[in-house]
């Protein structure tokens, strides 16, 4: 269970961090 959380927590990370590279992109 706590693994299944970190990777939900990278997953959101990751997703974060595109959406800050397209907001910085633009």
């Amino acid at each position: 269970m706590e693994l299944s959380r970190h990777m939900t927590i990278k997953d959101v990370a990751r997703h974060l961090n595109v959406s800050w590279d397209v907001i910085k992109d633009g």
